[in-house]
């Protein structure tokens, strides 16, 4: 049985898929996807139904998760270099990747690929979050002023934002764990 809030996350989910394509297709503004109503909620609402239907996705096998993971990753990736026309159709793939790696993540508990970024995910994603877009414009601002070729800046800036933006997340969490200690010592 499908959930109306089911129905609601597909509309959702189709309504994101044809913004962000319009959107990484043209020259305009990001705000137009990256916003809560048509970034957020439709993933959200995919997490929720996700969790409804936990019993039922369990019937799903691995080996199908992990060749959807690898099919959609692959899809993904050649839709973004062999774009048809103008248009990047990459963002029902992304979908589809997120969500076969989520469901296997659910119905393996006990499989553990990294434990640091497991930690990571756990304790820095809200910091990670927070943080990450004041980095980039931080990091932009700066890098343009140095005149770096847009081909080098293309590829250094996401990799320097991903890891300033991983350190700082990590700093305050221990910041705030040892605080923590400190508070309960007294």
């Amino acid at each position: 049985i499908v959930s109306g809030l089911a129905v609601f996350g597909i509309g959702l989910l189709i309504i994101r898929i044809v913004v962000d394509t319009y959107v990484n297709s043209y020259p305009v503004s990001w705000h137009l996807s990256g916003n809560l109503i048509v970034g957020a909620l439709p993933m959200v609402c995919l997490g929720y139904v996700i969790a409804d239907q936990k019993e039922r996705l369990k019937n799903i096998k691995n080996w199908a998760l992990i060749l959807c993971s690898i099919l959609s990753t692959l899809a993904m990736f050649l839709t973004v270099l062999f774009s048809i026309g103008h248009l990047n159709i990459s963002q029902p793939f992304k979908i589809l990747c997120a969500a076969s790696i989520f469901v296997y993540g659910i119905n393996n508990p006990d499989r553990h690929i990294c434990k640091p970024i497991e930690k990571c995910g756990r304790q820095d994603t809200l910091l990670i979050y927070l943080s990450h877009f004041i980095i980039l414009m931080l990091l932009s601002d700066f890098m343009y002023s140095h005149r770096i070729p847009q081909k080098q800046l293309q590829w250094y800036l996401p990799l320097t934002v991903i890891v300033t933006s991983l350190l700082l997340a990590r700093l305050v969490s221990v910041c705030i764990n040892l605080f923590k200690k400190l508070r309960h010592y007294e």
